[in-house]
């Protein structure tokens, strides 16, 4: 996919309901910009010619590059949130940190699902089965 296509797509991250699809697209534009390595646990590819004193250099750049792609689609609102993260690792972590558990709608689903596919056999005491139901709503 072409740079351009691959960040006019990216939805500028606002909320839970933008937080999947952000995810999704700003790895593949970090992947396209060749700064994605760090951030997807991948070791990162160094130029032979930059082995040496110039590769913290390089290094430093390619953070740097990364953070911006990941400021420039982030609202302004949640970056006034995330401006103490100075790295492109700590930004998206902390970013994945405050969305990863707040999809509420589908977590939601799931745990009723769950709630109600637990049946109560009977002979078990009820207050074992209502622990098990309570157990699914932590």
């Amino acid at each position: 996919m072409p740079a351009a296509d691959a960040t006019s797509q990216c939805p500028a991250l606002s909320g839970p309901e933008d937080y999947q699809q952000w995810k999704l697209r700003i790895k593949s534009i970090l992947n396209w910009e060749k700064v994605g390595d760090t951030l997807l646990g991948r070791p990162v590819t160094i130029p032979p010619m930059l082995l040496g004193s110039t590769m913290n250099g390089h290094l430093e750049i390619q953070d740097a590059k990364a953070h911006s792609i990941i400021t420039q689609y982030i609202s302004d609102q949640l970056l006034l949130h995330l401006a103490s993260e100075t790295t492109m690792k700590g930004l998206f972590d902390h970013t994945v940190k405050i969305f990863e558990k707040t999809n509420v709608g589908i977590t939601t689903f799931y745990k009723f699902i769950l709630m109600m596919s637990l049946q109560w056999d009977g002979k078990s005491p009820v207050v074992q089965h209502i622990s098990a139901i309570s157990a699914t709503n932590a």
